[in-house]
């Protein structure tokens, strides 16, 4: 069994931890906002997956290359029966398209697990304009009518620079 002072220890230990963590992931939060400030600015290219859409701005730093992703906007996994959304939905690619990506329970709910999967399957039922049409009725959209997307910082994934040491 342990001491009472080494549990006290940890205790206090643990404290810092936590204390240093917290820290840590506000000031990683600052440096991935800048970061992404960069890659709006910077030079993009296309992503490596080319069934995704978007683009990536690779951020060099001295040991790795940084992917900072920018996806395509994000397609609504559901809406509401009657919604502006479902109103737009149906005025793109009418009532009988409907069930090949949405279906009906108390909301439409996406039938593809991703927005990827939502345009694949788009692509495959509908001739370009309806796709295009049904895209903009189900992509999210923020207060001002600007389209959500979703931007990742991919760690993950960094890999060594040329001149990085082995």
């Amino acid at each position: 069994m342990r001491t009472p002072a080494q549990i006290q220890t940890d205790v206090e230990r643990g404290r810092v931890v936590v204390h240093m963590i917290a820290q840590l992931e506000i000031e990683l939060k600052e440096i991935e906002a800048r970061l992404i400030a960069d890659g709006e600015t910077g030079h993009q290219e296309p992503l490596q997956d080319a069934n995704r859409e978007g683009k990536q701005f690779l951020a060099s730093g001295i040991t790795g290359i940084l992917p900072i992703r920018f996806e395509s906007d994000l397609i609504a996994g559901s809406f509401s029966p009657e919604d502006e959304m479902h109103k737009a939905v149906i005025a793109a690619i009418g009532d009988a398209n409907l069930p090949k990506f949405f279906k009906d329970v108390r909301k439409f709910e996406r039938i593809a697990k991703d927005g990827e999967a939502f345009r694949k399957a788009a692509r495959q039922h509908l001739e370009p304009d309806a796709f295009a049409s049904l895209v903009k009725a189900v992509t999210i959209r923020d207060k001002t009518g600007i389209a959500k997307s979703k931007t990742v910082v991919a760690w993950k994934e960094i890999r060594p620079t040329a001149a990085a040491p082995a």
